[in-house]
């Protein structure tokens, strides 16, 4: 059964990689649309994770009371020491490449947030921009002409 679970984990977090790369690019090329759509099918994806990983605590108390096992840290690792031949095997293989696939998520996912930082900043600085205080007398007047219609308006203010 922690086999069967410890396999349902790594494609879960091989499907979630494989999103976060995916947004990576959505992220460059400011696909918002697309993005929340990504957005939805990652958030099936973790519920699906969670819900794996609820199986897998339960699959190694099982196997922790079917094998007397007590006073023990539930480790991946300590648990391997009770496994025997291709199971053993099979399940450090497994357990390899989960820990190697969740570093590459994590990464991924650190990547993503550098770039959503980035693109919020390019927001709020366009913001900035537009905004009537940075507008005010960026041209050039006569030093004694008062133009009555100058007026702290940004582009967005308009008269109907």
């Amino acid at each position: 059964m922690m086999i069967q679970t410890l396999a349902q984990l790594l494609k879960i977090q091989q499907r979630l990689n494989q999103l976060a790369k995916e947004k990576t690019e959505l992220l460059k090329q400011n696909e918002v649309q697309r993005l929340e759509k990504l957005l939805k099918a990652e958030e099936v994806e973790v519920y699906l994770l969670e819900e794996a990983e609820r199986k897998r605590q339960t699959a190694v108390v099982d196997f922790m009371r079917k094998h007397e096992i007590k006073n023990e840290e539930m480790t991946m690792s300590a648990l391997s020491h009770y496994l025997t031949g291709k199971e053993k095997e099979l399940f450090e293989q497994l357990h390899e490449k989960l820990m190697e696939t969740v570093v590459e998520l994590k990464e991924r996912n650190d990547l993503n947030e550098q770039l959503t930082k980035q693109s919020l900043y390019f927001v709020n600085a366009q913001l900035a921009i537009l905004s009537p205080e940075s507008s005010a007398n960026v041209t050039y007047q006569r030093p004694n002409h008062k133009n009555e219609e100058t007026s702290r308006q940004s582009i967005f203010d308009s008269k109907a």
